[in-house]
């Protein structure tokens, strides 16, 4: 499946245009959230129909009223283009060990690098008492990482 959004870029440096966000809890008559352009941003704006693109292309709302949609905008419209931006989307199927299996693959297994039975035991240990408390633990995505590039280097 494909969808097709439009965006701006910036035509001197080539980069799709971003946005950052600024909060206005708190202040009267303006929206929560005020949305500005930003290249420096790797988070892209989107929208769903070229018009609107061009429109904020060519015009810049006040921060007090700068929603996603019509967002504040400090570039001059020369510097900017409208493009189409197509995203192909894609089903991937991604396993990741469960907390029981990364700590198996990482401490108990005979030959690992981090090779600790006893460290296995007292974390499988404590793991099982906070589950029953329905908090189980787990590790962290960087954990993760160094796991399986250990994996890969064996």
């Amino acid at each position: 499946m494909t969808i097709e959004k439009y965006g701006l870029r910036q035509k001197s440096s080539g980069k799709i245009v971003g946005f950052s966000t600024n909060s206005n809890e708190g202040a009267d008559c303006c929206v929560s959230t005020a949305y500005q352009l930003d290249v420096y941003t790797p988070t892209m704006w989107l929208v769903d129909d070229a018009v609107d693109a061009e429109y904020v292309r060519l015009n810049s709302t006040v921060w007090y009223n700068a929603d996603y949609d019509t967002p504040e905008n400090p570039y001059n419209p020369d510097d900017l283009e409208v493009v189409k931006i197509t995203i192909s989307v894609e089903m991937e199927v991604v396993k990741i060990p469960t907390f029981e299996e990364y700590m198996q693959e990482r401490y108990n297994t005979p030959g690992s690098r981090h090779y600790d039975p006893g460290h296995y035991k007292m974390v499988m240990d404590k793991h099982t008492e906070c589950a029953k408390r329905g908090k189980g633990m787990s590790y962290s995505v960087y954990d993760l990482h160094v796991l399986l590039r250990e994996k890969v280097t064996k």
